[in-house]
Formats: structure tokens, C-alpha cells, sequence
């Protein structure tokens, strides 16, 4: 089974993603549905809060290596 990621911006991507998800049964039809935002994004939190909300069986994605080496270091 496929994995899915959607990446997203802001609240707008996220309702987006959200009535992908919906609309194609993606919690059904793949492993996992990956909800990645973008580094550095200013709404992070708010992001978050609608994926815990949202009662859709979804997993937060962050870009760990970004948080961990810094946004430009490359290859790690």
C-alpha cells in the first residue's frame, strides 16, 4: 500500500488536502497520509491544531532535519 503526503503553506492547503483526503478515501486506500508543512512556515501551531482536530486519521509531518541542521545545510 501507498503513502501520501500533501505539503502545505497555510490553513487554505490544509481545508485542501482535507477534502482530497475526504473526497478520495485516502485514510482508507493507503497506509498512511502524511500532512508535511512547510519549513519555517509562520502557522505552525494553527496547522497543527486543525490536523489534531480534524478526527482524520493523519499524521504531522515536520522536516526534522531542517529543525535539527538548519534550513540550507543540504544532504543530511
Amino acid at each position: 500500500m501507498d503513502e501520501i503526503k500533501f505539503v502545505v503553506v497555510d490553513m487554505a492547503d490544509w481545508e485542501f488536502a482535507k477534502g482530497v483526503i475526504e473526497k478520495y478515501d485516502l485514510i482508507n486506500r493507503t497506509k498512511e497520509v502524511l500532512i508535511s508543512p512547510v519549513h519555517d512556515v509562520e502557522n505552525l501551531a494553527e496547522i497543527a491544531e486543525a490536523v489534531s482536530r480534524s478526527g482524520l486519521k493523519v499524521r504531522l509531518n515536520l522536516q526534522l532535519h531542517k529543525y535539527i541542521w538548519g534550513a540550507e545545510t543540504r544532504g543530511v
